[in-house]
């Protein structure tokens, strides 16, 4: 993540340094590379919402209801993300090695390797899910979303 962030940065400004001094060639490459880091990033970095569970949620809903209701509902929406990421995984696999001869038009590298960002986002937030999941079912307590915790630690 580290690494897609610092080359989207780097490649961002450099693109913009480009456009706006004169007499400096302008990079085609810049803003292509921009783009497939900023979805690498995306893709890896929806893991760590998922462990830390600041993931979507509607807060309305989940905030009003028993605590035995909330637990279900986290478990069968925990069932539902893992079914869901599974099918990505599995497709997102697919387009990977569907287009391995597909480059692309700048940088002149395989598609594959943006493509690569989702099977492999897909199986991260995969596997944080399935420990999320065994927390909830393990659990006797009510789930909290993120900012009911950090709102009980005030």
């Amino acid at each position: 993540m580290y690494v897609a962030y610092t080359v989207l940065v780097v490649a961002t400004l450099i693109g913009i340094i480009t456009r706006v001094v004169p007499g400096m060639k302008n990079i085609v490459w810049g803003m292509e590379a921009s783009r497939f880091c900023m979805v690498w990033l995306v893709m890896l970095i929806n893991s760590v919402n998922i462990k830390e569970r600041d993931e979507i949620v509607i807060e309305v809903l989940i905030t009003r209801v028993p605590d035995k209701v909330r637990r279900i509902m986290a478990i069968i929406s925990d069932i539902l993300v893992i079914a869901f990421l599974a099918i990505m995984f599995w497709y997102g696999l697919k387009v990977c090695l569907t287009n391995k001869n597909q480059m692309t038009a700048s940088l002149g590298i395989t598609m594959n390797y943006v493509y690569a960002c989702m099977p492999l986002g897909a199986f991260c937030m995969l596997l944080e899910k399935v420990i999320v999941f065994v927390q909830d079912v393990r659990s006797r307590t009510a789930i909290k979303t993120m900012n009911e915790e950090v709102i009980d630690s005030l």
